[in-house]
């Protein structure tokens, strides 16, 4: 009878070994479950936060990027009215663009999808900032040619209006050169003698003439041909003494009477011409001053006194 109780008691404590055995064994494997689920989640979460921090990044990379492109678009600047209206356009693109973009901060398919639409807008951007540089130089360039076509002008305006001075000086010095001129100039008053003889009087009341001479002299300018030569003498009272009062002609730009005209030929050789005018009434005593003209200037002035 011991020994079958002691038997029994050898099969019980074996039996509590291998519950405790099996128990040891759950435990270890609940815990390395556990110690595998803590894990497996912990790299989940390391994963989920690099991602949304690589998500963070991209979002604000995208922005960042968005923001360039508008400054960008912002810097440039060009005349040409078609180019500016569709750099508006870009730039709504882009500012819609950015908007999404900070809507759907936590959106990683929508980001991807903004960032390839930002990739293409700045394409675009650096396409017209290629343009707008071309048009830029090329105007540069116009203004510049501009600037040497108006310096060249004005150098020439210059120059014709230098040419145009020394022109007219030219002229007004041939005009003045080709004008003739009296070597000498004399006048007297003559009385008339029976039988002919002209003398010369100094008395108002025995002059019958007046005698007026002059040497025109040698000039090569002037012009040669058929010229009218002007006698106006003048009495003491300033009257014109003439014969006629549609003897009018101009002198010195002004109308007048004159006294006596004659034509000459002129051949630029010295020319001697006299005039011979009748008194018709009896002088008063005084100075008479006698004038010649020819093609609208004088050739000379003398006065006479006569008693």
């Amino acid at each position: 009878m011991e020994k079958q109780s002691s038997g029994n008691e050898v099969g019980k404590k074996k039996g509590s070994n291998t519950l405790v055995i099996i128990l040891l064994i759950f435990s270890l494997f609940v815990n390395a479950t556990l110690a595998y689920l803590y894990v497996s989640e912990k790299e989940k979460v390391i994963v989920i936060t690099n991602e949304t921090v690589d998500l963070k990044t991209t979002n604000t990379e995208l922005e960042n990027d968005l923001k360039d492109i508008l400054s960008q678009y912002d810097a440039l600047k060009t005349e040409n009215s078609q180019i500016s209206d569709e750099l508006l356009e870009q730039k709504a693109k882009v500012e819609a663009l950015l908007e999404e973009a900070k809507k759907h901060k936590n959106d990683a398919y929508i980001i991807a999808k903004l960032k390839k639409e930002a990739a293409s807008l700045r394409s675009i951007m650096q396409g017209y900032v290629h343009t707008i540089d071309s048009l830029n130089t090329a105007n540069i360039t116009l203004r510049q040619e501009k600037a040497d076509v108006e310096d060249k002008l004005d150098n020439q305006k210059q120059k014709t209006n230098q040419l145009e001075k020394i022109n007219e000086g030219l002229a007004g010095k041939v005009k003045l050169g080709s004008k003739l001129k009296a070597l000498e100039f004399t006048v007297s008053a003559q009385r008339v003698k029976s039988n002919g003889i002209h003398r010369e009087t100094s008395h108002a009341d025995k002059a019958e003439k007046f005698k007026c001479c002059l040497t025109i002299d040698k000039n090569e300018v002037a012009k040669k041909g058929i010229k009218t030569i002007y006698l106006r003498i003048i009495d003491p009272a300033g009257n014109v003494m003439t014969s006629s009062n549609d003897n009018i002609f101009t002198y010195n730009g002004i109308k007048g009477l004159y006294s006596s005209k004659k034509e000459i030929s002129y051949e630029n050789e010295e020319l001697d011409v006299c005039f011979f005018y009748d008194i018709t009434n009896t002088l008063s005593p005084g100075i008479f001053k006698i004038e010649v003209y020819a093609e609208d200037y004088d050739l000379g002035v003398a006065e006479l006194d006569l008693k």
